[in-house]
């Protein structure tokens, strides 16, 4: 019952906020858009973004072969597909990873270097993600609103380390033991223990990790591209050093567990940090 509820609560965040945001669209200027939109930077763009989802899972292979786990990368592929678009549809954007994981410990018959891998993976990419975003900030911050900027990315960053830190501290996973202990699901602690070890583990692989990091850093950087490519297709015509700002903060916003698969906060962040920089809200 609580699961529904909080299910309801997130669609009524998303709707609420579609809402507010097409209030204040003017559907006539939206509708001049589509019209002049350029067909071949979509089309490019798309073929893009195909090729993104590929670098994402040749990166989790790197790490599911370094802990002597095979699996062809078709079948990678297809659960990572499968995940992008059941995200959509999940109560957080994390929801995409959960089904990953499924996915490929069905292949293995083993979730702890489902789960582990693929913790990996996010956790170096947004670390890139972050480091992008502070030295594209850097770059503009000749004005008070870039410093404003460039300080609530670096606060962003900040707390993502520490909520990292938190996570992976020996401490923290002792009291979730023994909390699980308490409730008789000891069973869960001794799969917790597993995932921990497991993501300890893939950290010793020193040329896989840096492999991966040289990934993230290309998968992150065409991620951006692909956007300012919708956005000149469009007819946007914003310096692409924005975006390198910008996208990274929102998809950390995006993160959130406030609305189904983000939708709504998306839409929302686009039109406050790129109206005030010369865009429409439509």
């Amino acid at each position: 019952m609580k699961k529904i509820t909080n299910i309801i609560l997130k669609s009524v965040v998303s709707v609420f906020l579609l809402v507010l945001i097409f209030s204040k669209i003017n559907f006539y200027d939206l509708t001049n858009v589509f019209k002049n939109i350029n067909i071949k930077i979509l089309i490019f763009s798309y073929l893009l973004f195909f090729f993104q989802q590929i670098i994402i899972a040749y990166s989790w292979q790197i790490l599911l072969k370094a802990q002597k786990m095979i699996v062809p990368f078709i079948h990678i592929l297809r659960v990572h597909f499968i995940g992008h678009f059941f995200g959509t549809f999940m109560p957080s954007s994390i929801g995409a990873d959960i089904v990953r994981i499924y996915g490929l410990a069905k292949y293995l018959r083993q979730g702890v270097e489902a789960a582990s891998s693929m913790f990996v993976c996010r956790a170096l990419g947004y670390f890139v993600f972050f480091g992008i975003a502070i030295i594209a900030a850097c770059i503009l911050f000749n004005t008070n609103s870039d410093i404003k900027v460039l300080r609530l990315i670096v606060v962003l960053f900040v707390t993502y380390i520490l909520g990292l830190v938190f996570f992976l501290n020996s401490k923290v996973r002792a009291v979730l033991g023994r909390l699980l202990n308490r409730f008789q699901l000891s069973k869960f602690e001794n799969k917790i223990n597993d995932i921990y070890t497991s993501i300890f583990k893939s950290f010793q692989y020193k040329k896989e990790i840096l492999l991966v990091l040289i990934l993230s850093l290309s998968f992150q950087v065409i991620g951006i591209i692909i956007i300012w490519l919708l956005g000149l297709s469009l007819n946007i015509k914003i310096p692409i050093l924005y975006y390198f700002i910008y996208i990274p903060i929102i998809m950390a916003v995006t993160l959130l567990p406030i609305s189904i698969g983000g939708i709504g906060v998306r839409e929302g962040a686009f039109v406050y940090f790129f109206v005030p920089i010369g865009l429409t809200t439509s």
